[in-house]
């Protein structure tokens, strides 16, 4: 027999087993089967699944103390327990194929079908329909009706207005959650005025014309935010589409209507005859314009200091990992070394398999193998990583700028406002 052929009946995990590890199927499987062949792991009455369990954790440490190991129930390739269970296995005529072979449960052979030569197929069965299924149908039937945005009471709103709603929708639809869009545009109808509903439902307007499949889960959140009274705003807005128009005051909270200034006091001037009007200012912690918009901009704020947060930390862990690379590559040429071989620089974005042939071929042992493809896995494991961290970094760079545009035009807001 081969060195190649020695090395498939070796017993051998391809990544570290433990209780926090990411661990590969075919890993767990043979080492509960090797386990339970030692007497260290009891089998459930359902039989050895791939899914890493206590059980197993429990029976490394069990193994680990009969055989004078450190008793921490971690297994790494290459590492002591590992060679103890390969040792045992060996003495036991016990191979890797066999522990697979014993934990993978057999297929069932379908029966054949006398008439038809084929296996036979057993019908679902089919459930009675019940009055929820219908009334799902029903709702499924019922004509869709217009949208509450585009009711004839919905006014225009400004060209900046139109604008900063597009220059949102752009960084909107870059990606798939709303993320906390729906909770500013909740502060704002919150906090605002007649306005607010005008805006909102221009921004609505574009996302059904560029994304009109977003439109009702957006509103849902925006609405699941708001309080009754404003709620139904809405609610009369969709009846004036469904053909009972009324005014836009008329059967809506005095919530959303043009706020009127109030009389502080009402006083006769005895010397000229007329009557002099003091305005009162605003109450304490009541809405206005500029206490509205210093909301929406600490709400961006929070956003935009979120993202940066995320970006940070993304950029610091790449960072980190770039490192952790060369190390990796390091390691994975000295253990090379250590065999007595050298192998070309870029063998380690190669296959595992041609790697193997190499050092098989080259006469190398078991145990210094085993080392080897531990460096390699390590390596493997940090590439994938950095290769993601673009694909991670992308969304939170969008909320950024999102956030960073929204921050502008609330300043450019609150200037005009002359707060």
């Amino acid at each position: 027999m081969g060195m190649f052929d020695q090395l498939n009946n070796f017993f051998s995990v391809g990544n570290t087993i433990s209780q926090s590890s990411n661990t590969q199927p075919d890993d767990v499987l043979k080492t509960k089967s090797a386990l339970a062949q030692t007497g260290d792991y009891k089998v459930p009455d359902f039989g050895i699944t791939d899914i890493p369990d206590m059980g197993m954790i429990d029976g490394l440490k069990k193994f680990q103390q009969k055989n004078g190991l450190k008793v921490d129930g971690v297994m790494k390739p290459g590492g002591p327990t590992e060679a103890k269970i390969g040792e045992t296995m060996a003495n036991q005529g016990v191979t890797n194929t066999d522990l697979l072979a014993t934990a993978k449960p057999k297929p069932k052979v379908s029966k054949i079908d006398p008439l038809t030569g084929l296996p036979e197929v057993k019908m679902p069965k089919l459930k009675k329909p019940t009055a929820k299924m219908w009334e799902q149908v029903a709702q499924q039937q019922k004509p869709k009706t217009n949208p509450w945005f585009i009711s004839s009471k919905i006014k225009p709103v400004e060209n900046e207005a139109h604008s900063a709603n597009t220059r949102t929708m752009d960084g909107l639809l870059q990606y798939s959650k709303n993320g906390s869009l729906p909770a500013l545009y909740a502060d704002s109808l919150k906090n605002g005025d007649e306005k607010a509903v005008h805006e909102y439902a221009n921004f609505m307007q574009q996302l059904s014309d560029r994304k009109g499949e977003r439109v009702d889960g957006f509103h849902q959140e925006v609405v699941s935010r708001l309080p009754e009274n404003v709620k139904q705003v809405f609610a009369q807005l969709e009846m004036d589409v469904g053909g009972n128009e009324t005014s836009m005051g008329a059967n809506t909270e005095p919530h959303l209507t043009k706020r009127v200034e109030d009389v502080d006091q009402q006083s006769e001037n005895s010397q000229g005859g007329h009557v002099e009007v003091k305005k009162k200012g605003p109450l304490e912690g009541e809405i206005t314009p500029c206490s509205k918009n210093a909301s929406m901009m600490e709400a961006a704020r929070h956003g935009r200091d979120d993202a940066e947060h995320q970006i940070r930390l993304i950029k610091r862990n790449r960072k980190r990992d770039e490192k952790a690379l060369e190390r990796a590559e390091g390691d994975f040429h000295m253990a090379v070394a250590e065999l007595g071989l050298s192998l070309a620089t870029d063998a380690l974005t190669g296959a595992w398999n041609a790697i193997l042939t190499a050092l098989v071929s080259a006469g190398a042992q078991a145990l210094g193998i085993n080392k080897v493809k531990q460096a390699y896995t390590k390596y493997g494991e940090i590439r994938y990583r950095l290769k993601n961290y673009d694909n991670n970094l992308a969304p939170h760079e969008r909320d950024f700028k999102m956030y960073k545009n929204r921050l502008a035009d609330l300043y450019r807001e609150r200037k005009e406002l002359g707060c």
